[in-house]
């Protein structure tokens, strides 16, 4: 992993999942890739860690990224980040 290969991508949609309680999938755009609109990132719950709290056990969990492009390798996704949005409508002349 090479730091400056990271960037931002849009999330406009959740997509549905055949597993609700413990996968969703969230449809992006990514501005490296314009004009595409096929490209997801699917999140599945995973156990993480098991840990000890004072006489039981319990687990740690966590989610498993990747973005799905057709045609292309998946990648992992390593976090994710809110940021603050007010709607605009853009200029008619635009």
């Amino acid at each position: 992993m090479r730091v400056w290969e990271n960037h931002q991508v849009v999330a406009y949609a959740v997509a549905e999942s055949s597993k609700p309680d413990t996968a969703f999938a969230l449809r992006i755009y990514d501005p490296n890739l314009p004009n595409r609109d096929d490209i997801t990132i699917s999140c599945e719950r995973v156990r993480v860690a098991r840990v000890r709290v004072l006489f039981w056990r319990r687990n740690v969990y966590g989610l498993r990224c990747v973005q799905h492009v057709p045609g292309q390798a998946d990648r992992k996704v390593r976090g994710f980040f809110l940021m603050r949005h007010a709607r605009r409508t853009p200029p008619a002349d635009l």
